[in-house]
């Protein structure tokens, strides 16, 4: 009950939302694009150091330096994601906000209310 309490309807709301549809979208996709492109570079690597050893020293440092562009990447797009997070929440404590007093907005148009306000 802690957790409910200290976070607003909003920010649950946008989580889960984009949870659900990173999972129901974006994965398998990007399973597949991972193994395909992964098993075609195995296959260059394996080439590449068949047909000249000399070669597999520069491959390695483009493969560290791809690594270190990776860390980077990954820590500056989960604070981008992380912002966009923040900056979103208010938007959907407010939608649920107002989805919650339409039962109340579409009562105050029936005839008998407007009858008794009469």
């Amino acid at each position: 009950m802690y957790f409910f309490n200290t976070n607003s309807s909003g920010r649950i709301l946008n989580r889960f939302s984009k949870d659900m549809g990173a999972i129901d979208e974006m994965l398998p996709v990007a399973l597949m694009d991972c193994i395909q492109i992964g098993l075609t570079l195995l296959g260059i690597i394996i080439v590449v150091g068949l047909v000249n050893v000399y070669l597999m020293i520069p491959t390695f440092i483009v493969g560290i330096v791809f690594y270190k562009i990776r860390v980077f990447y990954l820590s500056t797009s989960r604070s981008v994601k992380r912002l966009e997070g923040v900056t979103r929440s208010p938007v959907f404590a407010h939608l649920n906000a107002s989805l919650q007093g339409s039962t109340r907005t579409g009562a105050g148009k029936s005839p008998l209310i407007g009858a008794l306000l009469d």
